[in-house]
């Protein structure tokens, strides 16, 4: 199965990631069972804004994004 990374810009605090990760993680349960999420890294730049970049497994791009986009 392809793999996807997808860099994502957050407008949270990095204490609030927490919360958005467990969102993101019901979604593609409920949602998107096909997209495996594989693992993430967490990047807070010195104004507090927070990226991520994660890699999923996934049937095919679309799939991936429609998930990014319920998060």
């Amino acid at each position: 199965m392809p793999r996807y990374l997808i860099e994502r810009r957050f407008h949270v605090a990095e204490d609030e990631m927490p919360d958005v990760s467990r969102k993101s993680k019901r979604i593609a349960q409920e949602s998107f069972p096909e997209v495996v999420w594989e693992h993430s890294h967490v990047s807070v730049d010195d104004a507090g804004r927070v990226t991520t970049f994660c890699v999923y497994r996934a049937p095919n791009e679309e799939m991936v994004r429609s998930h990014a986009q319920g998060t």
